[in-house]
């Protein structure tokens, strides 16, 4: 009866995770997100989200979030590399939301700044074209590779040129040894 109960109870705090991050995609709103903090913290899996488009709670935080939950999803198992139905990972979503703290908190989770995603974007060629110089700086400084090419070719310095990032550009031309154009 009371492996029953606890098989229930763990359903019970799945399905209550999956609602309230259904809520966050539509409402955007972080009360939710710190409601599926709180049932994670509590023991509710949290890979039931990989049947609903693939997107994870590292997304949901990314946009939504606060850098406390990146390692308490980590710990309840969320890949900190996971793909979204976008092909999108959970840094890429932070950066294209202007999220430099929660850029820091992937950084510091660990996160594959090499993976590629569209376009065999690094995150540094994300964090170059969608998000803002610190976001630049924090990935960059992170290690991001400043000779990673994407599918035409281009470095994450020429494609600050190309899409004319000055700021950004500036950074990567100042900031450490002759970068490959």
């Amino acid at each position: 009866m009371h492996k029953i109960q606890n098989r229930m109870n763990q359903e019970l705090l799945d399905w209550c995770l999956l609602q309230a991050s259904e809520f966050a995609i539509i409402i955007g709103a972080k009360r939710y997100l710190k409601k599926a903090a709180r049932l994670i913290a509590d023991g509710a899996n949290a890979e039931v989200l990989e049947d609903y488009e693939k997107k994870n709670l590292m997304h949901l935080a990314a946009r939504y979030g606060t850098p406390d939950m990146v390692p308490l999803f980590v710990k309840a198992g969320c890949d900190v590399n996971g793909r979204n139905i976008n092909d999108w990972t959970p840094i890429s979503t932070a950066i294209m939301a202007h999220r430099p703290d929660m850029a820091r908190a992937f950084v510091a989770a660990g996160t594959d700044l090499e993976k590629q995603v569209v376009m065999l974007w690094t995150a540094l060629h994300v964090a170059v074209y969608h998000g803002t110089p610190e976001i630049v700086k924090i990935v960059a400084e992170a290690g991001g590779n400043e000779q990673a090419r994407d599918y035409r070719g281009d470095t994450p310095l020429k494609l600050a040129e190309r899409h004319k990032k000055s700021a950004s550009a500036a950074y990567l031309r100042n900031s450490g040894p002759a970068l490959a154009v």
